[in-house]
């Protein structure tokens, strides 16, 4: 299944233990607080990952309330790796410089690629949000907006 835009433990879009493989062609925006260790689901949102990167398109990273429980899946600890990135959950959330909240610190493993750009930081100055290019894909990972739509959240950070 194909669809050029798809979002994952986001408000009317697929479970992360749906079981097509949803490869969108545009933008896959993922909640990585729905990610749950699930047989065969791991496999599936990988190869909707890679094909997310593949393309031209956007893999927007969303990090909510529920942060520490999606990284403590095989998924959460995958996409650590495959993105190059370190995501850090507060115990509390942290209020964002341009309003709203963020749940977890984003750093770089090592040094950040070039054209890296921060997009969110907590009121204290933390790193919530970060948009670089990773082969032909734009990965953007900011904080998930409780309630926000696919497209709310795409005009936001994308």
């Amino acid at each position: 299944m194909a669809a050029s835009t798809i979002a994952i433990g986001i408000a009317g879009g697929a479970e992360f233990a749906a079981t097509d493989e949803l490869r969108p062609s545009d933008a896959l925006l993922f909640s990585l607080d729905s990610a749950v260790d699930v047989a065969g689901a791991f496999g599936r949102r990988q190869n909707d990952v890679r094909a997310a990167l593949d393309g031209e398109g956007a893999l927007l990273l969303l990090v909510g309330p529920r942060i520490a429980e999606g990284l403590a899946t095989q998924f959460g600890c995958w996409i650590r790796a495959k993105v190059g990135l370190d995501l850090l959950p507060w115990e509390q959330p942290r209020v964002l410089a341009e309003g709203g909240e963020a749940y977890a610190e984003v750093r770089f493993f090592g040094v950040a690629p070039e054209g890296a750009k921060t997009i969110a930081r907590s009121e204290t100055g933390e790193v919530a949000g970060v948009c670089f290019r990773g082969g032909a894909a734009t990965i953007i990972v900011a904080p998930l907006e409780a309630g926000a739509t696919a497209m709310e959240l795409l005009r936001r950070w994308a």
